[in-house]
């Protein structure tokens, strides 16, 4: 109860960032380990730059979680810190599952798997770099994404700006045997079908 109490004081004056905050809340966890408890760990250890250990923590927090607005919750935060360690193969599957306890991130976990497509275009392209179908994966993603929540059509917009520019030229396609419209798979860890398009 007393490192509750603690616990709650330190919240309440904003000193979330404190290393007393951050012992009172490793001992609670250690004593009682819940959702709740998991996902503070993880919250600090983010703050402090320890993106690997608040994923584990997160992970913990989602195990835990009795209800599907904490399953959403610590989902959510454990996708971000998924993908902020480059690890988009499950920092995808994350997002997917965060729609499981909540539909209405869908627009917003969409965004971020657009956005990982796209940091993935220059490792995932062909022809020497030239094809990067990971670029029409990525704006079919955000395009999606601002079709399912308005709220975020600027950020949608400017990634499917930047996806843009990194399609193939008109002038290019015939050399590399491709045609807009063309259904066309993208390899690597995405391997998802899109179609061609050319600027």
């Amino acid at each position: 109860d007393l490192l509750k109490k603690i616990i709650t004081n330190l919240k309440r004056k904003g000193c979330i960032k404190s290393d007393l905050y951050f012992k009172a809340t490793e001992s609670l966890h250690k004593l009682e380990p819940t959702s709740k408890s998991a996902l503070m760990m993880g919250q600090m250890l983010e703050y402090r730059g320890d993106e690997k250990s608040a994923s584990i923590f997160y992970k913990e927090a989602l195990d835990k979680a009795e209800d599907n607005e904490s399953k959403a919750k610590a989902c959510y935060l454990w996708a971000q810190t998924l993908m902020s360690l480059s690890q988009y193969s499950q920092a995808r599957q994350a997002f997917y599952q965060v729609l499981d306890y909540d539909k209405s991130k869908e627009g917003e976990c969409l965004y971020s798997i657009a956005s990982m497509y796209l940091s993935s275009a220059a490792s995932c392209s062909m022809q020497g770099g030239k094809i990067r179908g990971a670029a029409w994966a990525a704006y079919d993603k955000a395009e999606r994404a601002k079709t399912l929540d308005p709220s975020i059509s600027e950020k949608c917009d400017s990634l499917m700006r930047s996806a843009k520019g990194q399609w193939p030229t008109k002038e290019n396609a015939s050399f590399y045997e491709i045609s807009e419209n063309q259904p066309y798979t993208v390899g690597c860890w995405i391997n998802e079908s899109t179609t061609v398009r050319l600027r």
